[in-house]
């Protein structure tokens, strides 16, 4: 319980601060010592209040029409992103994790390239890969992450549009997750677990806001990825 909560708070803080890493930093922590089959679907549930939460506090700088694409790209990855977790063998898919984590935590902190002349095409594609890969492993945001510094979306608009999918892509997760029979007791149980870990990390955030450099937030949830993927992979 502890381990969860611990992991949970660290994960809720620094996306708080540095708008990235909740899934990352979760997923990485708890297939340490559970299967993947359980530590998502745990994710995604425990996930949905603190996206509301995270919406509403961010709505007024949401883009609807980006948001709308995203989600558009997403409903077609997420069943064969969940069937890969279904179907796959917990731990192939844990040193899978490892290496996903680590590769798509490197290519965030480079710059990639120009933009793209085709933004929409680029939103949809942005969406399907998040689907894929948030169907998999819960982590949807690193391939939006990526095409967004890649297309120079707005900074402020850009992060609370990534909030409200996040909110939506784990309410659509949840849905299929259960539909597959990923949803189990432990599942509920772990994210009961979370819960006051999730609460934690919301309030340590909206202190450290604004007092700490987001920048070096950053570069503490990088590391702590890496670390976790490398763990992932070797254990």
């Amino acid at each position: 319980m502890l381990l969860v909560s611990g992991v949970l708070t660290a994960a809720t803080a620094i996306q708080g601060v540095a708008g990235f890493g909740f899934m990352l930093l979760g997923l990485i922590g708890l297939v340490q010592v559970y299967a993947p089959q359980i530590a998502v679907p745990a994710l995604t549930l425990v996930y949905i209040p603190l996206g509301i939460a995270q919406t509403i506090e961010n709505r007024r700088d949401v883009d609807l029409h980006l948001l709308g694409w995203w989600v558009a790209g997403a409903v077609v990855g997420v069943v064969p992103g969940t069937l890969v977790l279904k179907m796959v063998d917990p731990i192939t898919l844990k040193r899978a994790i490892g290496f996903t984590m680590i590769a798509l935590t490197v290519a965030i902190r480079f710059r990639p390239g120009p933009p793209f002349r085709d933004d929409g095409i680029a939103r949809l594609v942005a969406g399907l890969a998040g689907g894929v890969t948030g169907g998999a492993t819960a982590a949807a945001g690193p391939p939006i992450v990526l095409m967004g510094l890649k297309q120079q979306w707005p900074v402020e608009t850009f992060r609370a549009t990534l909030f409200s999918f996040f909110t939506v892509i784990a309410l659509i997760l949840a849905t299929v997750q259960w539909n597959l029979g990923l949803m189990t007791s432990l599942t509920f149980r772990l994210a009961g677990y979370g819960a006051p870990g999730i609460l934690a990390g919301f309030v340590l955030a909206s202190m450290l806001r604004g007092r700490v450099s987001a920048e070096r937030v950053r570069w503490l949830g990088t590391v702590l990825i890496l670390v976790g993927g490398i763990t992932a992979l070797v254990l």
